[in-house]
């Protein structure tokens, strides 16, 4: 049973796991600044960027790939803005999902802008 059984597994927006990974920055993994929590929520969300520097998942979804509660999720979401490893692009279509886009200057190689 999943740790957060309240939330129930959206029925879209599912992610082939048998034959994919994520790559996660050194810049964002390593970074002492954000909570673990945030680090792994940043991992959660760019599983749904492929080869893209957006994706559009639902909070619900994400609650329930990070085992987090959607408050948490918010609450973790604001701090990666803060820490500027994610911009959020609030939804305008009918559904009012939000875009999380991954800023250039993250690669797995480059250092926290100053």
């Amino acid at each position: 049973m999943h740790p957060n059984s309240t939330i129930r597994p959206p029925k879209h927006e599912r992610i082939e796991t048998e034959k994919s990974y994520t790559r996660v920055p050194n810049v964002v993994l390593l970074n002492r600044c954000q909570t673990p929590s945030a680090r792994w929520l940043y991992t959660v969300l760019t599983q749904y960027c492929y080869d893209k520097r957006y994706c559009y998942p639902s909070l619900t979804r994400l609650a329930f790939d990070s085992g987090m509660s959607r408050r948490s999720v918010i609450r973790h979401i604001e701090e990666l803005v803060t820490a500027h490893v994610v911009e959020v692009r609030k939804g305008e279509d009918a559904h009012r999902r939000n875009t999380y886009h991954l800023p250039d200057w993250i690669s797995p190689n480059k250092t926290i802008p100053q």
